[in-house]
C-alpha cells in the first residue's frame, strides 16, 4: 500500500482503518525510503493531527509517533514543510494539551518528544511554542522519576533533542531542575543494546548540563557505548538505530566527531554497507557522510579497499550532505583507474583490522592509552598553541657531504 491509499483510511469513519493507515504510515516513515515528501503532498499531516482527538488511547499514541517520524529523518535532519504543516494544523496546541494534562504518563512523554522534533532547527516553530506560558520543562522533568523505565528513555530523549545543537534550550532545562548521571547510568549498564544506544546518544548531547560528571568523560562512555553496539550487535534494528545516533552526533561538536573516527567508526560503518538490510545500509551511508568531512575519515575512505561499496554510499547520500572534497578526490582516483590496495602498508589500519593487529616497524612503539583516557582526551576542546614568535627562531644549518667533503649553507644569505 502506498502513501496516498493509507492516508485515504484517515479520512474514513472507521477506527480501525485509522489504526491500518497510522501504523501503515509509521512503518513507512521509519524505512530506508523518504516518504516525508509524500506525506506532506498527500495532505497526510493535517489528517494525523485530527487523529489526537481520537477518544482510543492506542490510536492517540501511535499517531504522536507517525507525527514525531513525519518530522524527523535519518540523522536528526528536520523536515521544514511538514513541521510548518503540523504548527498550522493547530498541532502544536494539541500536543502541549496531551503533554500537560493527559492522565496517562506514556501520551505525556510521546508528546513531549514529538514536541521537540516538531521545533528542532526550525526556528518559527521553537518561537511559537516559547511564547506559550503553558509551555515548561517542569512538566516534562517530573517524568524523569517515572516508575516505567521506557517512560523515563522517552523523557530524556525528548530533553535531548531539545537540547539538540541548542544552546539556549540547555539553559533552560538547567532553570528548571536539569538532570543528573543517575538518570542515564541504569540505561548504559542495561541488557538491552536499544536502551543502551539510546541513553549514550542522549547523554553526550546533555554532557554540558549534567553536574555530577565530566562532560568529556560522559561523551567518551557514550561514544564508546555506540561504536561497541556497532561491532558485535547482529541485530539490524539495533545496528540501523547505533548508525542513526552517529549521524546525529557527527554534526554537533567537532571533538566529537574526532572521537569516533578514533575509535574507527568509520570502518564499522563502512562494513555496514554490505549489510543484507538496506535500512542499516542507509543510515550507515548517513552517517559517513557526515563523519567524511573530518580528514582522516576521508582518508580512510579513499583507500579504495572496496570500490563497490563507495557506490552504496554515494547512492545513499544524494539527499545528504557529503564532503565535496571527499567527492572530488574519489572521482580523481576513479579516472586514474587506480588499483585497490593490496597487501601493501598503510598509513590507516585496514577497514577490518582491528587496532591491536596492527604491526608496527621495528624499534616504533605505540603510546600506550588506555581507551577511555584516550577518548576523554578525544573529546576535549582543543587547545591552540601560539604563533612562534620570529624573532626567537634559531638559524637552521643543512649540511651536505659528497665524496668526504663538507659544504655548508646557512639560509640566512639565502644562498649558497
Amino acid at each position: 500500500m502506498g502513501v496516498n491509499m493509507l492516508v485515504g483510511f484517515l479520512r474514513s469513519v472507521s477506527w480501525k482503518l485509522h489504526q491500518v493507515g497510522i501504523e501503515g504510515l509509521g512503518v513507512l516513515l521509519q524505512g530506508p525510503s523518504d516518504v516525508r515528501n509524500a506525506v506532506f503532498s498527500a495532505n497526510g499531516v493535517n489528517h494525523l493531527v485530527r487523529m489526537l482527538c481520537s477518544e482510543r488511547e492506542n490510536i492517540v499514541l501511535s499517531t504522536i509517533r507517525v507525527l514525531r517520524h513525519v518530522c524527523l529523518g535519518i540523522g536528526y535532519i528536520p523536515h521544514y514543510k511538514n513541521q510548518i504543516a503540523i504548527a498550522n494544523s493547530r498541532g502544536l496546541k494539541f500536543l502541549l494539551a496531551l503533554m500537560i494534562h493527559s492522565p496517562s504518563e506514556a501520551i505525556q512523554a510521546e508528546a513531549a518528544y514529538t514536541l521537540s522534533a516538531v521545533v528542532l532547527g526550525n526556528s518559527e516553530n521553537l518561537e511559537i511554542l516559547s511564547q506559550s506560558s503553558a509551555f515548561q520543562y517542569r512538566y516534562i522533568l517530573p517524568l524523569l522519576y517515572s516508575s516505567e523505565e521506557e517512560i523515563r528513555l522517552l523523557t530524556a530523549g525528548a530533553l535531548a533533542t531539545f537540547a539538540f545543537n541548542n544552546v539556549s534550550e540547555q539553559r533552560a532545562i538547567i532553570r528548571a531542575g536539569g538532570v543528573r548521571w543517575h538518570h542515564f547510568q541504569p540505561f548504559l549498564q542495561s541488557s538491552k543494546e536499544i536502551h543502551r544506544i539510546q541513553a549514550a546518544f542522549q547523554s553526550i548531547v546533555l554532557s554540558r548540563i549534567i553536574p555530577d560528571n565530566e562532560p568529556a568523560n560522559i561523551t567518551a562512555i557514550g561514544i564508546r557505548t555506540i561504536v561497541d553496539t556497532l561491532e558485535r550487535s547482529q541485530a539490524h534494528h539495533t545496528l540501523a538505530l547505533a548508525a542513526d545516533c552517529v549521524a546525529r552526533l557527527a554534526h554537533t561538536r567537532a571533538g566529537i566527531t574526532a572521537a569516533l573516527v578514533s575509535i574507527d567508526a568509520v570502518g564499522v560503518l563502512f562494513q555496514l554497507l554490505s549489510s543484507s538490510v538496506v535500512l542499516v545500509q542507509s543510515c550507515a551511508a548517513v552517517a559517513l557522510g557526515y563523519l567524511s568531512f573530518n580528514h582522516v575519515a576521508e582518508r580512510q575512505l579513499l583507500r579504495r579497499k572496496k570500490p563497490h561499496l563507495v557506490g552504496n554510499l554515494l547512492l545513499y547520500t544524494r539527499k545528504h550532505k557529503i564532503s565535496p572534497m571527499f567527492l572530488a578526490r574519489w572521482k580523481h582516483s576513479q579516472e586514474l583507474r587506480l588499483p585497490a590496495i593490496r597487501n601493501k602498508p598503510a598509513l590507516v589500519s585496514s577497514m577490518h583490522m582491528k587496532f591491536s593487529e596492527v604491526h608496527p616497524l621495528p624499534g616504533f612503539q605505540f603510546p600506550i592509552l588506555n581507551s577511555e583516557d584516550f577518548l576523554t582526551r578525544s573529546c576535549k576542546s582543543r587547545s591552540h598553541r601560539e604563533p612562534e614568535d620570529s624573532s626567537k627562531r634559531t638559524k637552521t644549518t643543512l649540511e651536505f657531504t659528497p665524496m668526504h667533503q663538507s659544504l655548508k649553507t646557512h639560509t640566512k644569505h639565502g644562498r649558497l
